[in-house]
């Protein structure tokens, strides 16, 4: 009887402890995709012109001139320009970090 309760509270501990971790991944990626997607928020962009295919602003996505050129030609285009990001290792001190450099012609 008792070992049948312990089992269960060991149970219990166990589905509360990966609920736990579940949330704390869930909330480590919203908090990310926050921080990665702040400059897309802040831009005052009404279309974003990527290849076809490309799932994300990380994904290798290429837009030549030449279609640089068609959007700019359409009326009520005001301006368009190209977006670079690189995605690098950066070295400070003892440490070594991953981190994404966007950057555009102001």
């Amino acid at each position: 009887m008792v070992a049948g309760k312990g089992r269960f509270a060991f149970s219990v501990a166990g589905v509360l402890v990966a609920t736990l971790l579940l949330s704390f991944v869930l909330a480590l990626y919203r908090g990310w995709n926050e921080r990665l997607t702040a400059y897309i928020d802040q831009t005052d962009a009404d279309l974003w012109l990527v290849q076809r295919g490309a799932e994300s602003f990380f994904s290798p996505s290429v837009v030549n001139q030449r279609n640089l050129d068609i959007v700019k030609a359409i009326d009520g285009v005001e301006r368009s320009g190209a977006l670079v990001g690189k995605t690098l290792r950066m070295h400070h001190g003892n440490g070594a970090y991953d981190v994404y450099i966007m950057g555009f012609d102001a």
